[in-house]
């Protein structure tokens, strides 16, 4: 879940999609229950200007929204590939999860 707030930042790796495949995230974000909604945002990058890039984002957000381990060590795994910042990759490894 993405939330602003001012002094942080969310990393991550940008990929380009067609149609079919944002179509495919929608359903398994949940955006056809209204769990989550997709919103066109700024992203700003290290090595060319700021661009537009597609984030879901929760309907409801709460506390209580967490990622399932599976997800989450997906997610962590996939930061340490990409050689994101070590800092984000331990913040990460401290997020609590949905237990499944």
């Amino acid at each position: 879940m993405v939330v602003p707030d001012e002094g942080h930042a969310v990393h991550g790796v940008l990929y380009a999609l067609q149609d079919h495949e944002l179509d495919k995230l929608d359903k398994h974000e949940g955006v056809h229950k209204k769990q989550y909604v997709r919103r066109t945002i700024t992203v700003k990058t290290h090595d060319v200007e700021p661009i537009s890039a597609e984030c879901y984002f929760a309907v409801s957000p709460s506390s209580r929204l967490r990622p399932g381990r599976v997800y989450l060590d997906l997610i962590i795994k996939g930061a340490k590939e990409h050689n994101l910042p070590h800092g984000y990759i331990e913040w990460l490894q401290t997020v609590a999860v949905f237990d499944e």
